[in-house]
């Protein structure tokens, strides 16, 4: 899911920061994943000479964030709101079957889907493998080091106490989810895991789940053997399973659901913008 945790990043993708930074081993981090149970050959696969790449944009892009503001305006305003009155009528007999299995109006799962990726049209392609593999060293003093130099001429009061700290703390959680995302894919080729891709943050598929939510909530709703939240079968019974199990429940108030929705992206922006967009979606003709 789309997360607002402290880090720069624009609509368009990972902003490119000015300054060199250098791409730490991933030896440790290989220890790391043995240590905690993974096949040692299937991690040195991964790791090799066609597996993960680090990313420097990623690396820069988790240290400093800056939550756009404005961007949350766009989705209950045209043309980007016609998109999730689109897919609200397309999708109308997957969205009235999660609605009464798990009771949450059909209207709060469009408005999520619209946010996250625009109903799917916006998905991004980022290798989930690469970035959270980069987020995950970035708290290598070599890494650290380049991301201050980076930062620094556009954030003079950033010290490199302060990304030293903000590059440890991110990569703690960004292995706990490169652990999700590999058990997930347990098994798997290098070529079938680095053709998964992602946002800057490793989130997945149209409703921008990390590893570790589609793991405790995602739905193979086709029942096809596996959870695809990039179909829309899944994907929207996968954010009415996250809510419902988060403490929605049919006809809660106005608070609660807001509370809610924040356990989903802890952004007060993120919940009034997807609260907005769904009230708007139960107007008939989408008036504000």
């Amino acid at each position: 899911m789309a997360l607002s945790l402290g880090f720069a990043c624009s609509s368009g993708g990972v902003e490119r920061l000015p300054g060199t930074f250098p791409a730490p081993a991933f030896e440790n981090l290989k220890k790391s994943l043995i240590r905690d149970g993974a096949d040692t050959a299937w991690v040195d696969s991964l790791y090799g000479p066609a597996g993960a790449a680090f990313l420097p944009e990623v690396a820069k892009v988790n240290i400093r964030y800056v939550e756009d503001t404005a961007v949350y305006v766009s989705f209950s305003e045209e043309p980007v709101f016609s998109i999730g009155q689109r897919y609200l009528a397309r999708e109308r007999r997957l969205l009235a079957a999660a609605q009464k299995r798990y009771g949450v109006p059909a209207e709060i799962i469009t408005a999520i889907l619209l946010i996250e990726t625009k109903c799917g049209e916006h998905v991004s392609r980022a290798p989930v493998l690469d970035v959270l593999s980069t987020i995950s060293v970035s708290d290598d003093p070599a890494a650290v080091r380049g991301g201050f130099d980076a930062l620094r001429p556009e954030h003079p009061d950033l010290s490199l106490e302060d990304v030293r700290r903000r590059a440890e703390k991110r990569s703690r959680w960004a292995y706990r989810e490169l652990r999700a995302f590999l058990r997930w894919q347990k098994g798997r080729s290098v070529s079938e895991i680095r053709g998964i891709n992602g946002s800057w943050a490793g989130a997945l598929g149209m409703p921008q789940f990390m590893p570790s939510s589609l793991l405790a909530y995602g739905v193979d709703a086709d029942r096809d053997g596996r959870v695809d939240l990039f179909g829309d079968t899944d994907a929207i019974a996968s954010v009415g399973h996250y809510l419902r199990k988060n403490g929605w429940k049919p006809g809660v108030p106005a608070k609660r659901q807001r509370r809610v929705i924040l356990r989903y992206n802890r952004s007060s922006l993120y919940a009034d913008a997807v609260l907005r967009v769904a009230t708007r979606l139960t107007q008939p003709t989408g008036e504000p």
